[in-house]
């Protein structure tokens, strides 16, 4: 069918469509759809962005069935008949009910044509009708099969008309958070490693190394109000990214 089926967890956060979102707006929908071509090729060549999907729909086809009221009514074929044909080999009806010990719950028994005589409306022709003189009539002489392009759809954003790239990230690093979480981690082992090292040294070399176990300790408490680190900046400056 070429259909496009993909599983999607919701970002955290605020609703949005994707982690990674591009909206386009375009003066015509040829230029929105080309301009959203070209974002879409930019996401699928840039590293750990995946995932890469966009809104723009592919050409469709609407499939009529129009009754031809003259023959229909010369074989004494309403249309309603005709509809409810063509409604029950597409859509179904429920015949009655299956008792399944192995299933909690009754199966409904459905009647209509295959998923391949579905996927090919040619097919609806050649179901037959009772005409009013008890003859069988096909379906192919009283409609006719007419096709369609369907119009697309329009998504609007703002009032006004816009379309979407999404895209997910994945690879070593997924957010920039990750990064900040890292250099997070190395900063309070260094700092651990510095405090454990001077009250070693302060008990058994010298008192006065006890004095870097309080200057650790205050440049930590310094860098939760003023947001700076000299250890970032030393870490940064040693080429850790951020």
């Amino acid at each position: 069918m070429g259909g496009n089926v993909k599983m999607a967890e919701v970002p955290p956060g605020p609703p949005v469509l994707a982690t990674l979102v591009a909206e386009v707006y375009a003066e015509s929908a040829e230029e929105q759809n080309r301009l959203a071509a070209e974002v879409l090729k930019l996401f699928n060549e840039t590293d750990g962005v995946v995932e890469v999907d966009s809104y723009m729909e592919a050409p469709q086809t609407r499939v009529t069935l129009a009754v031809d009221r003259e023959k229909a009514a010369l074989s004494g074929i309403s249309a309603e008949h005709i509809a409810a044909t063509v409604r029950l080999a597409s859509a179904g009806m429920d015949a009655g009910l299956l008792r399944d010990e192995s299933s909690r719950t009754p199966v409904p028994i459905r009647l209509r044509l295959s998923q391949a005589d579905r996927d090919r409306p040619e097919k609806l022709e050649n179901l037959f009708l009772h005409s009013a003189s008890g003859s069988l009539v096909p379906l192919g002489e009283l409609v006719n099969l007419e096709r369609t392009a369907e119009p697309p759809s329009i998504t609007h954003k703002n009032l006004r008309p816009s379309t979407f790239v999404v895209a997910d990230v994945a690879g070593e690093e997924e957010s920039p958070v990750y990064a900040i979480l890292k250099l997070n981690n190395r900063l309070r082992a260094i700092a651990g490693f510095f405090i454990i090292l001077s009250v070693a040294l302060g008990h058994f070399v010298n008192p006065w190394f006890y004095a870097f176990t309080a200057f650790v300790g205050l440049n930590l408490l310094q860098s939760g109000f003023s947001k700076w680190c000299p250890m970032i900046w030393i870490l940064q400056k040693a080429g850790m990214k951020e």
